[in-house]
């Protein structure tokens, strides 16, 4: 399964015409909910960041902001949903960049804030209101 995911990968920042990487993408996101190593997680969420659907993007985000999730894991998902956030523009709902906005600015955490912070950073196309009450919420203090 990390080969698989590896050579998706490949595949997916190559942009291959020959190949499409979003046709596993349920399986990608089934792998980065439920795949027993955390290492496969974290490859899924990888090849999901170079994928330009809105799916990809909330699915990696919804790992991200899991309080069950590992910290290793939630680290590595915020990441992800950075890259792409970067490279793809922002395709989160205004529920998901709320919660995202919550996180980087209430996270107990500071490794997962920071991280939260860089990937909300990344979402510079997010609706002006939400980048209000982020930048005066996080002035207040959260």
């Amino acid at each position: 399964a990390l080969e698989a995911t590896r050579a998706l990968q490949r595949i997916a920042a190559k942009e291959s015409r020959v190949f499409d990487p979003a046709v596993a993408e349920p399986a990608l996101v089934t792998a980065l909910n439920h795949h027993a190593s955390e290492e496969v997680r974290i490859a899924a969420g990888r090849v999901l960041a170079l994928l330009n659907t809105p799916t990809a993007q909330t699915a990696i985000a919804a790992v991200a902001l899991a309080a069950e999730q590992t910290a290793t894991l939630r680290m590595a998902a915020f990441g992800s949903l950075a890259e792409s956030a970067r490279y793809l523009g922002n395709r989160l709902n205004e529920q998901t960049t709320k919660e995202l906005i919550k996180a980087a600015t209430s996270e107990p955490n500071l490794d997962l804030r920071t991280a939260a912070s860089q990937a909300l950073g990344s979402t510079i196309n997010m609706p002006a209101e939400l980048a209000v009450e982020a930048i005066l919420g996080g002035a207040r203090g959260g």
